[in-house]
């Protein structure tokens, strides 16, 4: 970001104005006094199967996001029983316009990440010999990625809060099971970064330069130098770090690590309170995972997000309660119920089933037609070989070719028929018809 003219005589004209009145009445461009901080915000979550943490910094407009993330390596031989713990600090074009050029930038990352390495790893706030799993064959290698996602200044203290944080929120399985405990880093102490300022407002002047706390983007344009101090909230010092510029009194530099110390200790109590509030959302939500209920992300309030109206849920337990009953995951039947129930449960049963046969039953006039159905009988003749007796060639009467009567009924054409005593045909009484089957007789 480039700073015009007017808006650097701007912020150097108010530290100039203010500071001839008092140098405790002294504001910037933003209202805030010379030793004061911009207000704090984060986020903390965490994905365990992953094994992940995440932690969302936002100091007054710079904006990171610090995730640690763990995985098993193998160790160095020259120290098998120590772990690894990396610091890397991305700075894309997303977070300011002059982050575009990633080679111009990248010496700024790696000093940003050497910063954090000092504060964090080198004062051994975390104990690399507990992330030992097996001595010369697997140790957890512990990487923390900073992504700056708005740069509004004073970067270092957002990086080394968010990572520190981010550590603190961070849980790894004690063993490779399944059913492994989740424990957290061995962390000794927290350290705390705390930068400062300094603005040399007339170079002909010999008086102290002006400290500024938590400078913004804009101010660090028009800074002559800064330091930055690492403490705990033992008021130990970690670590200092001083990136050139203007020469700076003993004096300054020792009331400055008093106020930094004192920081350093609002600070970590802060990260103590946020991390427990985290810790115990997160706990709640694996309750509610393993119980199978539905629950919302923890990050939902704290980033603001628009949501929609609740449901009225008010019935549904009560609902749910005389479907089925939770205790026994039973639907709430009697196995058993007294014998009266089960009698009348019976007649009833034998009732209804009553009357689905009544749509079913047939008309009396039906029932009869059928009767005379299966009653109704027919003669059929059926030649049963030669005649009873034989024909004499001289006789004139000749017998008839004798034949079987069969009486079938209708419905139970397809069983077989019962031998009957041969019958004599009854041919009728008219003299017609048997004068005409002597004729035929004779003729044959």
């Amino acid at each position: 970001m480039m700073l015009s003219t007017n808006e650097r005589d701007f912020l150097l004209g108010s530290l100039k104005v203010n500071r001839k009145a008092d140098v405790n009445t002294v504001q910037r461009a933003d209202g805030r006094g010379l030793l004061e901080f911009r207000r704090m915000q984060m986020s903390l979550r965490r994905c365990l199967q992953e094994h992940q943490s995440e932690c969302e910094l936002q100091l007054g407009r710079t904006r990171v996001l610090a995730v640690v993330s763990g995985e098993v390596v193998a160790p160095f031989p020259d120290r098998p029983t120590e772990g690894f713990l990396q610091f890397q600090v991305e700075l894309s074009p997303m977070g300011a316009s002059i982050f575009e050029h990633k080679q111009a930038h990248k010496a700024w990352a790696a000093e940003l990440s050497r910063i954090v390495e000092r504060s964090i790893r080198d004062c051994k706030a975390l104990d690399t010999e507990a992330l030992a799993i097996v001595a010369g064959e697997s140790v957890w290698a512990i990487k923390c990625t900073v992504h700056v996602l708005d740069h509004g200044g004073n970067l270092v203290d957002a990086v080394s809060i968010a990572s520190i944080a981010a550590l603190m929120h961070f849980r790894r399985p004690e063993s490779l099971g399944n059913d492994s405990t989740l424990i957290p880093l061995s962390l000794h102490h927290i350290p705390v970064s705390i930068s400062f300022s300094f603005i040399q407002l007339d170079p002909n002047d010999q008086d102290d330069p002006v400290t500024l706390l938590d400078p913004t983007d804009r101010e660090e344009k028009i800074v002559d130098g800064s330091i930055t101090y690492t403490f705990n909230s033992f008021r130990e010092l970690c670590a200092v770090h001083k990136i050139g510029g203007v020469s700076v009194d003993t004096n300054v530099v020792l009331r400055c690590a008093n106020i930094a110390a004192a920081k350093a200790e609002e600070l970590t109590d802060m990260l103590k309170e946020e991390t427990d509030k985290a810790d115990r959302v997160a706990i709640e939500q694996r309750r509610a995972y393993l119980r199978g209920k539905e629950f919302l992300d923890a990050s939902v309030d704290a980033l603001s997000v628009h949501k929609p109206a609740p449901l009225d849920v008010s019935g549904l337990d009560k609902a749910m309660e005389d479907i089925v009953d939770f205790k026994t995951l039973h639907a709430p039947i009697p196995l058993r119920a007294d014998h009266a129930t089960q009698a009348a449960d019976v007649h009833e049963l034998m009732q209804s089933l009553e009357q689905a046969s009544e749509g079913l039953a047939i008309t009396e006039a039906a029932r009869e037609h059928f009767h005379q159905l299966t009653q109704t009988v027919h003669v059929t003749t059926k030649p049963v070989g030669t005649a009873a007796a034989a024909v004499d060639d001289n006789s004139d009467d000749d017998d008839e070719e004798a034949t079987v009567m069969h009486v079938q009924s209708e419905f139970h054409a397809a069983k077989a028929p019962k031998e009957e005593p041969i019958e004599d045909v009854d041919m009728g009484s008219s003299s017609s018809d048997e004068d005409d089957l002597l004729a035929a007789i004779k003729k044959k």
